[in-house]
C-alpha cells in the first residue's frame, strides 16, 4: 500500500500552470525567439526569463533543404521527423515544459523532433562538466523528443549538490527515445547515457508513465540506459512504463553497452523501478550486462523494483536475454516484486553479490516468476542460476506467506545447483520459504555452491546459512481426512549451532522428486525437543491437495533466518493403519478346547497408536501375553500370543475373532484376524483324516 501510494503521488503532483508559450519554427542554431524567428535555444532563453511555467512547442517547415527536414517510407512504413543539431549544450529548464509532439506524428511512430549531439563537443569550455542534451532542474516535462549522439547523457536530471544549484525536482520525461536510430529504431544512436540523475534532495522526479502512451524509449547508448549517480540521495525517483534496451515494438535486442538501469547511489534514494499495475511496468531487455544494477555503498536505498519484465520480449512469453537480470551489490532496503526475470545467458537471473565490508541488509524478493514467462508456467530458456549469492546477505528473505517466488527451468551447468545458490560466506543470513522451486538442472538449493550437502552430526560446520543440516524424514504418510500428512522427523541441529526455534517447511516435490515445487505446510522444532532427543510426530493439514505416492521434500529454517537444502525425497505412504496376523487360523478341536497361538501386529504408513486387544465370542475366554496392549514404540511389528480357551460342548464350527481396537472420538479403529474352530464330538476326534488345521484338545 505505501509504495501505491507513492505511485500516485509521482504520477500526480507534477502540475504546471503555464505562463506563456514559445513557438519553435526553425531548427537552426542560435539564441532568436522573435515574431519571425524562434530556434529551440531562442525558446529556452526567453521562456528562463519569463515568471511562470512557460511551454515550448514546435512548427517547423517541412523543408528538407533549409530546416533538417526528413521524411519518407510508405503506408505503414511513413515516417517524418526535424532534427536540430546544436553547436554546444542547450540552456538548463526551470520551469518549462518542451512538447515536441507538437511537431505532428510520424506513423512509425518515432518523435518528430530530434536533438542530435555530434555538433556539441564534448564538455564545456574550461569545466569538467560534459555535455548532455538537455538539463531539468525542477518543473520541467520533456515529452516527445529524440536523443541521439550526445557525449554523454541525452537528459540529466539536476546538477551536482557541490555546485550550490537548488535540488531538482517535479521532473517528468516522457514519450521521448534515447539512444535509438530515426525514424525506426531498429539500432543505436547512441548517448554516453540514456539518462542520468545527479540531483541531491530532488523529490518528484519521473521517467515515463503508462507505456502505451508515455513510456520512453531508452537504448543503445553506449553505457547505461539510466544512470543514478552516487550524489543521489534524500529524494525520490519513478520510472514507469519504459523499454530499456529494445526496439520500439520490445520484440528486438538494441542494446545498451553495459546496463539497463544502474544505481551508485547515496541513502534515501527512495527509487522506484515499475510497478504491478497494467502498464506501468518496464520492459529491461537485451542489455549486454545487467538489466538493473545496484552498486551503492552500505547506504539505505528504499529501492523497489516491482512488476517489470526482465529478460523477456514485450509478451513476458519468450527470452529477450540481458547477460544478467538484476544484480544488487550493495544497500540496504531493497524490495524485488512481482517481476519475471528470466532468460538470462550470464551468471544468474538475480545475482547478490558484496564484499564482506559492504553487505546486503534487509532485501525482501518475493512474487517473482524467475525462469518462467508471465503466465507463471511458460519455460523461458537460459543459460544461468536463478538467484545467485556470491556475496554477504544478511536479512534477506526469498519468499513470504502467499508471495512465494517461481524459480524453475534453470540450467547452469554441473558444478553447482541451479536453482537458488547460496556462496561460502558463514555470515550469510538467507531465508528460502514458500517458494516453487522445480525443474532446475541441478539442486533447488545449493549451500556453498557444491551441489549437494550431506547434514553433519550436530550441525556444528560453518558456511552459507551455517550449513544448517535440513530435517531427516524418518516416516510420512498421507492421511485423506482432512488432506493431512502424518510426518515423523528428526533435525540434528544442537543448540550452540542453530537459534532455535526450527522452523520445517514441507513442499511437494517435482517430478524428479528434488525440489520443492508446492508448499504444502510448516511446522516448529523446538530446543526442549532436540535436547529430549525422540523423533516428533506431527500430524499437519496441507495446504494444498496431495495424495498417496506423492514425494515430499522439506526444509529447515532458524530463528535467525538461515534455511537449509532441501532434504531428500520421501514417497507419502497411504493412512496410517495397523493389521492383527495370526500364525495359524483355523482350529480342530474336541468339546474341550485350550489352544495358544502365536500372532503379531504390525504397525502401517506409521501408525504410532497403542492397540487394545481381545477376543468377540461368547463361548470363548482369552488371554494375551505379554500384554493385553500392544505398543509400536520398539518397532513396527510387535509379536505377542492369544492362548483361546473355548467352553462349548455342542460340535460346530465356531468363529473367534482376536480383534485389536483403538479408541477415536466417533467408532473404534478395529482390526481383527477370524479364527475358526471346528469343534467335533468325541466319537468323531477318534478319526484324524481331513481334519483342517492344528488340532487342540
Amino acid at each position: 500500500m505505501r509504495t501505491t501510494a507513492i505511485i500516485c503521488l509521482l504520477l500526480t503532483t507534477i502540475t504546471h500552470v503555464y505562463a506563456d508559450t514559445f513557438t519553435v519554427n526553425t531548427t537552426s542554431e542560435g539564441g532568436v525567439c522573435n515574431a519571425t524567428t524562434c530556434t529551440l535555444r531562442g525558446a529556452i532563453n526567453a521562456a528562463l526569463v519569463t515568471p511562470g511555467d512557460d511551454t515550448i512547442v514546435f512548427d517547423i517547415p517541412a523543408d528538407p533543404v533549409n530546416e533538417n527536414y526528413f521524411s519518407g517510407g510508405t503506408g505503414q512504413d511513413a515516417f517524418q521527423y526535424w532534427v536540430i543539431q546544436p553547436t554546444s549544450e542547450l540552456p538548463s529548464l526551470i520551469d518549462i515544459t518542451i512538447d515536441g509532439s507538437t511537431a505532428g506524428a510520424s506513423v512509425v511512430g518515432n518523435p518528430t523532433i530530434v536533438i542530435d549531439g555530434s555538433l556539441a563537443g564534448d564538455s564545456n569550455a574550461g569545466t569538467w562538466d560534459t555535455l548532455d542534451g538537455l538539463t531539468l532542474l525542477g518543473n520541467t516535462h520533456i515529452n516527445k523528443l529524440a536523443f541521439i549522439n550526445w557525449f554523454n547523457a541525452g537528459i540529466r536530471f539536476g546538477y551536482f549538490q557541490p555546485n550550490g544549484i537548488p535540488p531538482s525536482s517535479n521532473n517528468r520525461l516522457t514519450g521521448s527515445w534515447l539512444g535509438l536510430s530515426i525514424p525506426y529504431g531498429q539500432a543505436s544512436a547512441p548517448n554516453k547515457y540514456g539518462i542520468i540523475f545527479t540531483t541531491e534532495s530532488g523529490t518528484n522526479n519521473i521517467v515515463g508513465g503508462n507505456m502505451s502512451t508515455e513510456g520512453n524509449i531508452i537504448s543503445g547508448n553506449l553505457q547505461y540506459g539510466i544512470h543514478f549517480n552516487y550524489y543521489l540521495r534524500n529524494g525520490s525517483v519513478g520510472v514507469f512504463g519504459n523499454k530499456i534496451g529494445t526496439n520500439p515494438q520490445g520484440d528486438l535486442a538494441v542494446p545498451n553497452d553495459s546496463t539497463g538501469i544502474i544505481l551508485s547511489t547515496q541513502e534515501n534514494s527512495n527509487i522506484i523501478i515499475g510497478n504491478e499495475l497494467p502498464g506501468l511496468g518496464n520492459l529491461i531487455s537485451g542489455n549486454n550486462i545487467n538489466g538493473i544494477h545496484v552498486t551503492t555503498s552500505d547506504y539505505e536505498m528504499n529501492l523497489v523494483i516491482d512488476g517489470n519484465l526482465i529478460g523477456t520480449d514485450i509478451t513476458g512469453l519468450t527470452a529477450l536475454p540481458n547477460r544478467e537480470g538484476i544484480q544488487l551489490s550493495r544497500g540496504r532496503n531493497m524490495v524485488v516484486k512481482n517481476n519475471v526475470i528470466s532468460g538470462s545467458t550470464g551468471v544468474a537471473e538475480l545475482i547478490l553479490s558484496t564484499d564482506p565490508g559492504n553487505p546486503l541488509r534487509n532485501v525482501d524478493i518475493f512474487n517473482n516468476y524467475i525462469g518462467v514467462g508471465i503466465d507463471g508456467v511458460t519455460p523461458i530458456s537460459n543459460t544461468s542460476r536463478g538467484v545467485y549469492a556470491s556475496g554477504i546477505a544478511i536479512n534477506t528473505k526469498i519468499g513470504a506467506p502467499g508471495q512465494g517466488n517461481v524459480i524453475a527451468n534453470n540450467f547452469c551447468g554441473p558444478t553447482s545447483g541451479c536453482g537458488v545458490v547460496i556462496s561460502n560466506y558463514s555470515n550469510n543470513v538467507i531465508e528460502l520459504r514458500y517458494n516453487s522451486i522445480y525443474n532446475n538442472e541441478n539442486e533447488g538449493i545449493d549451500l556453498e555452491a557444491d551441489r549437494f550437502t550431506f547434514n553433519d552430526p550436530g550441525d556444528f560446520d560453518s558456511g552459507a546459512n551455517r550449513l544448517q543440516n535440513f530435517p531427516e524424514i524418518n516416516n510420512a504418510a498421507h492421511d485423506p481426512d482432512g488432506n493431512r500428512i502424518n510426518f515423523n522427523y528428526w533435525i540434528d541441529s544442537h543448540y550452540a549451532a542453530s537459534d532455535y526455534p526450527i522452523t520445517v517447511d514441507i513442499y511437494a516435490a517435482d517430478n524428479d522428486g528434488e525440489e520443492g515445487k508446492t508448499w504444502l505446510a510448516s511446522t516448529t522444532f523446538s530446543q526442549s525437543q532436540y535436547i529430549v532427543g525422540n523423533p516428533v510426530i506431527r500430524t499437519l493439514t496441507s495446504q494444498a491437495a496431495i495424495a498417496e505416492g506423492d514425494v515430499i521434500v522439506t526444509t529447515a529454517t532458524d530463528a535467525g533466518g538461515r534455511t537449509s537444502e532441501f532434504s531428500p525425497g520421501f514417497t507419502l505412504a497411504g493412512q496410517p493403519d495397523f493389521s492383527i496376523a495370526c500364525q495359524h487360523k483355523k482350529i480342530t478341536s474336541s468339546p474341550a478346547l485350550s489352544c495358544t497361538i502365536r500372532c503379531e501386529a504390525e504397525a502401517v504408513n506409521g501408525w504410532g497408536d497403542e492397540v487394545g486387544m481381545l477376543c468377540t465370542h461368547a463361548d470363548s475366554n482369552c488371554s494375551f501375553s505379554p500384554s493385553e496392549e500392544i505398543s509400536f514404540g520398539q518397532g513396527e511389528l510387535v509379536p505377542f500370543s492369544v492362548t483361546i480357551d473355548h467352553t462349548s460342548v455342542t460340535p460346530g464350527i465356531y468363529l473367534n475373532e482376536v480383534l485389536g481396537s483403538v479408541p477415536t472420538q466417533g467408532d473404534p479403529i478395529e482390526r481383527a484376524e477370524v479364527i475358526t474352530i471346528h469343534q467335533l464330538a468325541d466319537d468323531d476326534y477318534l478319526f484324524v483324516d481331513g481334519f483342517d488345521g492344528i488340532i487342540c484338545h
